[in-house]
């Protein structure tokens, strides 16, 4: 394989990294509607206190449409057991309890994507912020140090 090679193989790889990760967005957004959108950060650290910096995709977050009737699963902050959202009115996955309907999805939602970091980050970039919604990807960079 020479390098033109590799990097359609690459290219390919990244495209179908891509359309797995949606599908399985895809489904998480049909088992739950009214999450409307959900954002992570991924970055290899560039300092870590003498550990090895390795790339990881970091903890989920989401934000959720206001609830329009009590058959819905999933919606206001009460509901979710979160503190405060940010700008952008996500709340963060690190507080939100686990045992919320909430906290059940996006612990499942974890699991699901468990052990392949790497898929993200040929998908995606390192050091960037990825926002999906029902209508797909959007990376910004972020600034992680």
């Amino acid at each position: 394989m020479d390098l033109k090679e590799f990097k359609k193989v690459k290219e390919k790889f990244m495209k179908d990294g891509q359309n797995v990760i949606a599908k399985e967005f895809k489904a998480f957004f049909a088992d739950y509607p009214s999450i409307d959108a959900i954002r992570w950060e991924q970055y290899a650290p560039s300092f870590n206190d003498g550990e090895p910096c390795e790339f990881s995709r970091h903890e989920f977050n989401v934000r959720v449409t206001p609830k329009k009737n009590d058959k819905e699963e999933i919606g206001t902050a009460e509901l979710i057991s979160a503190e405060e959202s940010d700008e952008d009115g996500f709340y963060y996955g690190y507080d939100i309890d686990n045992k919320t309907p909430l906290g059940k999805a996006l612990s499942e939602l974890e699991d699901r994507f468990a052990g392949v970091d790497d898929v993200f980050r040929e998908a995606f970039g390192d050091s960037v912020t990825v926002t999906v919604t029902r209508k797909g990807f959007k990376t910004e960079d972020c600034y992680h140090d």
